[in-house]
């Protein structure tokens, strides 16, 4: 079907503003963060919070603790969360791996309130041995629901069992949350072109 070029550049103008909605994809976006985006209980000895996101599973963070410890990453605005994955610390002598019970997974909004919370992932009350479950080295992927958006991830060990927490890496599948004015532009785009499409036929 032929089309005049005044209703072939209406319909390259509509395809030009969706193109980027079209092709968004999850990508991960938690590996490389600057450490001044990063809170976390302080560390025990030579593994900082930014171990966490380093892309190195053999240099973790461990909290300098044995009870309620927390780690957090700021995503510098709005993002779309698809599932967050974590590897526990392979790093140590056996008591000191794996120390990931008792967590659960937050997002978190700018004002820090949270927009969501995972359950908890392997409870244990840190009394009986042979509740305890080896939550293993992982991965462990946490699916977040559709639509959840946030800034912050935080990853919280809610009981203290005697462990400490322990991470190896960290990773965030997320997508940027445009700015209002840019989602207002590609409506406007769209708009215009299907109105030039109208008139010019």
């Amino acid at each position: 079907m032929k089309c005049s070029n005044r209703v072939c550049l209406a319909v390259v103008l509509s395809a030009m503003c969706f193109a980027s909605v079209g092709n968004a994809a999850f990508i991960e976006v938690a590996e490389g963060t600057d450490d001044s985006l990063i809170g976390a209980t302080s560390s025990f000895g030579s593994t900082p919070k930014a171990n966490a996101v380093d892309g190195d599973l053999s240099t973790p963070y461990a909290s300098n603790t044995s009870g309620t410890s927390f780690w957090r990453i700021s995503l510098e605005g709005d993002h779309l969360i698809d599932e967050v994955i974590f590897w526990g610390r392979d790093h140590g002598t056996e008591s000191v791996r794996n120390r990931t019970n008792n967590i659960v997974v937050q997002v978190r909004d700018v004002g820090n309130t949270v927009v969501w919370e995972s359950d908890v992932l392997l409870p244990w009350d840190g009394v009986d041995p042979l509740d305890k479950i080896d939550p293993g080295f992982g991965p462990h992927v946490v699916d977040v629901p559709d639509g959840i958006v946030g800034e912050n991830i935080v990853i919280r060990k809610i009981q203290a069992d005697g462990d400490g927490m322990g991470l190896g890496e960290v990773q965030v599948w997320a997508m940027a949350v445009p700015e209002p004015s840019s989602v207002v532009l590609i409506g406007l785009g769209a708009s215009v072109a299907v109105i030039l499409s109208r008139r010019w036929r």
